[in-house]
């Protein structure tokens, strides 16, 4: 009986040790996980935190930059303390961040200059400017402009494509009454001081339809043929050559961050607002859910995978710039922009 209950009791010692031992192991294994370092990414935007950058928002998350092994950092873009814009493409550049947001014609304009950054991936697909007019000035198709007031902020992308759909449609600037948009809000609108004005239809445009009386119209200026990518991801050639897996890797979590948000648009209105409505201005804060309704058919048109970027797109972006003297003379524009990183991930 002892020589027995020796025996059982060694046995008993022996499981408990191997039980401790597959814990302990467990417990280093899940040490060694925790501990693995991430690869830091910084990704500078274009503008501030809105619906408009909701793919690094929504990867972050649901965790799928954790699972690519990466640590992503998402700047806030806009204006500086000082006052002074924050360009993503100084930064880049700078080797401050490894991504930036910014629109194709900044690229083209960069590499005009020499500087060597490419676009990986475009956000909108289609452009969001739009003219919104109240249903009172009788604005419905782009001839109704003439004569009317019409409130533009110049010196910027949004200028371009606007004068671009003045070209196209043969309207003369003088055929307009131009007023300068000083203070980035749509009262002047509102309160009759111009007839129309000049935004996004994921922004202004929204902010309009929410406080007016009465209807608005919209001139979507893609549908007159007005298209170029006003938000791409871009990074530099260096990075492309030397670490083309980071690359791939930092899109293609960001582009299931794109998918998540497409099919889940109302959480994804409220992941911004738990994020950043501290932030935002009110009127902007409040228009986060119908902003992911309308970004829905720019983020993933019809036809076409999130992303993606065609060639006609950038040709018409370089041909606007070169009518408009933004660009002297052309730049390759098959180097500004590679599919290499898209078409591996779609296959």
């Amino acid at each position: 009986m002892l020589r027995k209950s020796f025996v059982i009791l060694l046995i008993g010692v022996l499981l408990s040790s191997l039980l401790l031992s597959a814990c302990g192991d467990k417990k280093e294994e899940e040490k060694k996980s925790e501990s693995k370092e991430k690869t830091p990414i910084g990704v500078q935007l274009s503008w501030i935190d809105t619906i408009e950058f909701i793919e690094f928002y929504a990867a972050d998350a649901q965790g799928y930059y954790d699972e690519a092994g990466l640590e992503v950092t998402t700047h806030r873009g806009g204006f500086d303390e000082q006052g002074n814009y924050i360009d993503p493409i100084t930064r880049v550049l700078n080797g401050e961040v490894q991504f930036g947001v910014k629109a194709a014609a900044d690229i083209l304009a960069a590499r005009a200059e020499g500087k060597p950054v490419i676009a990986i991936a475009s956000i909108y697909q289609r452009s969001p400017a739009s003219i919104v007019s109240l249903s009172e000035s009788n604005i419905t198709q782009p001839t109704d402009l003439k004569g009317k007031r019409v409130m533009v902020e110049f010196g910027t992308n949004l200028t371009a494509l606007y004068l671009a759909f003045l070209a196209l449609e043969g309207i003369e600037r003088s055929d307009i009454v131009e007023v300068t948009n000083e203070g980035h809000v749509v009262d002047p609108l509102l309160n009759g001081e111009v007839d129309a004005y000049l935004g996004f239809i994921t922004n202004e445009s929204l902010q309009v339809k929410r406080r007016a009386q009465g209807e608005v119209n919209d001139l979507f200026l893609s549908d007159y043929g007005v298209d170029t990518y006003v938000n791409t991801i871009f990074t530099t050639e260096d990075m492309i050559k030397n670490k083309p897996d980071l690359v791939e890797a930092f899109l293609r979590a960001t582009l299931r961050g794109a998918e998540w948000a497409v099919a889940n648009p109302d959480q994804a209105a409220e992941l911004v607002v738990q994020r950043f409505g501290d932030q935002l201005p009110e009127t902007v804060k409040e228009l986060q859910k119908e902003a992911m309704q309308a970004s829905l058919p720019l983020l993933n048109p019809a036809g076409s995978k999130i992303g993606m970027m065609q060639p006609e797109v950038w040709e018409f972006t370089q041909q606007m710039l070169l009518d408009q003297g933004t660009l002297s003379e052309p730049v390759e524009v098959e180097k500004a922009y590679t599919m290499e990183f898209l078409n591996k991930i779609y296959q």
